[in-house]
């Protein structure tokens, strides 16, 4: 088991990379947009190219916080309860995570096949925003699954604990 968690550290860590590199590429086009804007000018397409680029940087951002398991834990109040009652704690709220984002993930599908039928593309540069759907879905999913996945270490933990 331990070996497959490393690999999806190391999946995470590509993802986070392809994240990283998409919120720069955001920070370069807000950037150059506002300095352009000093001296009076617009750079067009600026918006709709932050709107795509978030895409990979918030999808892929949610799986990783969720592999570090610090996406759904409120260590404020669950810091002072008992082990157990922590663990239980922590699997209710992993639970209602994974049917939040379940439904989440099931909607953007319904709205994908929509979208994918009228060849949905970007207001000003035309850029087709399926590719990006697919890649917020299939964060979704790889979300959905890491979910699981620490719904099982979890009562893995509870098990040790007795």
């Amino acid at each position: 088991m331990k070996y497959f968690w490393r690999i999806l550290n190391r999946i995470s860590i590509l993802e986070r990379n392809v994240g990283a590199v998409c919120l720069t590429a955001v920070m370069l086009i807000i950037c150059a947009n506002v300095a352009y804007r000093v001296i009076g000018g617009i750079i067009p397409g600026t918006f709709d190219l932050v709107e795509l680029l978030i895409v990979p940087a918030v999808g892929f951002a949610l799986v990783t916080v969720e592999l570090a398991k610090r996406h759904t834990i409120v260590d404020m109040v669950t810091t002072h309860l008992p082990t157990k009652v922590r663990s239980w704690v922590e699997i209710c709220v992993t639970i209602i995570a994974l049917f939040y984002w379940t439904v989440i993930c099931w909607a953007t599908w319904g709205m994908f096949l929509k979208k994918m039928a009228t060849g949905e593309h970007t207001q000003l540069l035309q850029v087709s925003v399926i590719p990006f759907r697919i890649i917020w879905i299939f964060a979704l999913v790889w979300l959905c699954g890491v979910i699981v996945l620490n719904i099982g270490k979890l009562f893995k933990e509870i098990g040790e604990q007795k």
